[in-house]
């Protein structure tokens, strides 16, 4: 393992510090869904549930 410097631990924090604000940035902008995903979230919402394969029928099957 190669000895770690202060000067490494320094720049390394830097960038992080970097990539933590890029983050808050992201999240910060406003998230709007593209047309095709709308329409694929609201055909999910309205899919019913009966029409789901439970774990227990899965696990029958390939367990």
């Amino acid at each position: 393992m190669a000895p770690v410097t202060l000067q490494q631990i320094h720049e390394d924090l830097a960038q992080l510090r970097l990539d933590m604000l890029e983050v808050k940035a992201r999240l910060n902008e406003e998230f709007r869904l593209s047309p095709q995903a709308a329409r694929e979230l609201e055909e999910a919402r309205l899919e019913m549930k009966t029409s789901f394969v439970s774990h227990k029928d899965i696990m029958e099957k390939f367990g």
